[in-house]
């Protein structure tokens, strides 16, 4: 009996595949849309003070395992995203300092939060 042989993928480079991550950095007021200009992306959020509402606009153009992370110096008491579909994003940044972590899958189409 002839069989096949399948032999395992290496994991990829990550010199090859991935690159620094992109660092913005907001001011925004409240009320503003944040748009995130590919990955990876680490984006701070640096208010003056608590900031009723936000919005985040993911990147259009995106692979499968991208990230954005996103880090707040202050509250958001409304967090929205826009551009993708955000499995556990939160409602909110509820404390100073919170932060998430969002990877993109491609077999789903969904950005799913990790943190």
């Amino acid at each position: 009996m002839m069989g096949t042989s399948v032999s395992p993928r290496s994991p990829p480079d990550p010199g090859i595949y991935r690159c620094r991550p992109f660092v913005q950095r907001v001011t925004p007021a409240s009320g503003a849309t944040i748009v995130v200009p590919g990955c990876p992306a680490i984006i701070i959020v640096t208010p003056a003070g608590t900031i009723a509402a936000l919005t985040i606009q993911m990147p259009s153009v995106v692979q499968d395992g991208d990230e954005v992370e996103l880090a707040s110096s202050q509250i958001i008491t409304a967090l929205t995203f826009t551009g993708g579909t955000v499995l556990g994003a939160p409602p909110a940044v509820p404390a100073a300092f919170g932060n998430a972590g969002f990877v993109w899958s491609e077999a789903d189409t969904v950005w799913y939060r990790y943190r």
